[in-house]
């Protein structure tokens, strides 16, 4: 029996659709389930997936969600648990001042780290983020403490801007809801949240996948899906330059993950993926299928992961 890690990254709605048309994809192409992952690390917009992934959408159903076509019977009974509509007002008028100007002589002082300076740089956001928390929990019904499988879900400590890993680390999250919440903190647009007395941020202050938290684990194979980066033959400094940072930052945690002796299979968009995701209104059918695309090369790449996953698929099915 195989074990694999499922990384979800950054990257708001538009990364939804990104990891919708990769988990459709892996299940297309090889049979199997992304739910049964061993571990699955979630950032920003990864963490609100991977919570859903756990609360048991499908990735069909995930797809289905993402582009409006119909969720199955079972995916349908757990998207109807949400009663809660999503606010995302502002409670006030946001301050002119940077929210923790520390942190950006951090980020250069640590080894150099845009999202912890643009932490420090934003003014304290205000918009709560708690609709959010409470439609996250409804997801899992009376069931909402935390899933039973590793669901670790990455955000940042604001004071010193330290990586935490909800599920993982010593902190006691009072729902899986309120660990999304703080993993999707924007700096400058949302509040802080507090737990156990100390404020954190988006994970994606530290990095847009946190990869490198699986080296080590003795996984048979690890399926990242990076909406923020770009793929190695598309990388341009002139012109996409915090995409380029952001494909050498993953690659950098990618190479730590194999030197530990896991296999990785990685998905990031291309130029005409990009393009898709950067036009507005955002065509999210358009998105995931061009995921779906990308994620058939990556496998075309990868093939001891494909191979592996195929294999548990079969497994699984008997």
């Amino acid at each position: 029996m195989y074990t694999f890690g499922l990384v979800l990254g950054a990257g708001g709605d538009k990364a939804s659709a990104f990891h919708a048309g990769v988990l459709a994809t892996i299940v297309e192409e090889t049979g199997w389930d992304p739910r049964g992952s061993e571990v699955i690390v979630g950032t920003s917009a990864g963490a609100t997936a991977a919570s859903q992934l756990r609360a048991g959408l499908s990735a069909g159903d995930l797809f289905a969600r993402i582009v409006g076509e119909t969720m199955s019977a079972e995916g349908q009974a757990i998207a109807n648990r949400v009663v809660t509509p999503y606010d995302g007002s502002a409670s006030g008028e946001p301050s002119k001042l940077p929210g923790k100007p520390q942190l950006v002589a951090r980020s250069v002082l640590g080894g150099f780290r845009p999202g912890l300076a643009f932490a420090g740089a934003m003014p304290r956001g205000t918009v709560s983020g708690e609709s959010l928390e409470k439609r996250i929990d409804e997801l899992y019904g009376d069931d909402s403490a935390w899933p039973k499988l590793p669901t670790w879900l990455v955000t940042v400590r604001l004071k010193d801007g330290k990586r935490l890993v909800l599920g993982r680390d010593d902190v006691q999250v009072a729902s899986i809801g309120q660990g999304v919440r703080a993993s999707t903190a924007v700096p400058g647009t949302f509040e802080p949240v507090t737990i156990d007395g100390q404020e954190y941020v988006d994970g994606a202050v530290h990095s847009t996948t946190n990869v490198d938290l699986l080296a080590g684990l003795g996984l048979d194979g690890v399926v990242v899906s990076s909406p923020k980066s770009i793929a190695p033959s598309s990388a341009n400094w002139k012109e996409y330059t915090s995409r380029t940072f952001f494909r050498r930052s993953v690659q950098a945690e990618v190479d730590k993950v194999q030197k530990s002796g896991i296999p990785v299979l990685l998905v990031e968009p291309d130029i005409e993926t990009i393009d898709l995701l950067e036009t507005e209104p955002l065509d999210t059918g358009s998105v995931a299928a061009a995921a779906g695309r990308l994620t058939k090369e990556a496998l075309g790449r990868s093939k001891k992961v494909a191979k592996r996953l195929a294999e548990q698929a079969a497994k699984d099915a008997q």
